[in-house]
């Protein structure tokens, strides 16, 4: 096997990780024969190996070499075939982004059975900040009241069977995303 000599190294990001293994947070690693063209473009490539198996790291594997390209053969004939071996390391990767302004699918509603009896006796009126890790599903997971206005009546308690009752629409956010949602209550 040639030794590869990249022109442009191939892209590897955290958005080269197989789905299913960030979610599970499994690393593991390929090893990927390919040739080239005689332009330096990667062709043909076949996985030798993956562990573990049924993540996807041989196909992630060729995807990411397929992103770069090899210099130019110099007597105008395909590159000899090389082999490479990708790592994936899901434990190095930074946390996922918080989500900004979360979508979704079924929201976070208060209904007339959420509002905490100490605050109608009271007759007041408030709310509070809760702080999720969106799953994988979407559904807000380890959540905490960051805040509650006023305290003592309840709305922190109250907001957190709330916010678990949502569920996130698909979008750009990668699981493990933290997110704060604000639940008001009003007596009137």
């Amino acid at each position: 096997m040639a030794q590869a000599r990249w022109k442009t190294p191939p892209a590897i990001g955290e958005d080269s990780i197989p789905t299913k293994a960030l979610e599970e947070g499994v690393s593991g690693e390929a090893t990927i024969s390919c040739t080239a063209t005689a332009l330096g473009v990667v062709d043909t490539c076949s996985i030798e190996s993956e562990r573990p198996e049924g993540y996807g790291f041989g196909q992630a594997a060729i995807t990411i070499l397929q992103s770069g390209a090899l210099h130019p053969s110099e007597d105008g004939e395909a590159i000899a075939a090389f082999r490479t071996r990708i790592p994936f390391n899901v434990e190095e990767l930074p946390p996922p982004a918080p989500i900004r302004s979360p979508e979704w699918e079924r929201a976070p509603r208060p209904t007339a059975n959420d509002y905490p009896q100490r605050a109608i006796d009271a007759g007041v009126s408030g709310g509070a900040a809760i702080t999720c890790i969106a799953a994988a599903s979407g559904i807000p997971e380890n959540c905490q009241v960051l805040q509650e206005k006023p305290e003592g009546y309840g709305f922190g308690e109250a907001a957190l069977k709330i916010v678990k009752r949502g569920r996130l629409r698909e979008g750009d956010w990668l699981p493990g995303g933290s997110f704060v949602v604000v639940i008001p209550f009003s007596i009137h």
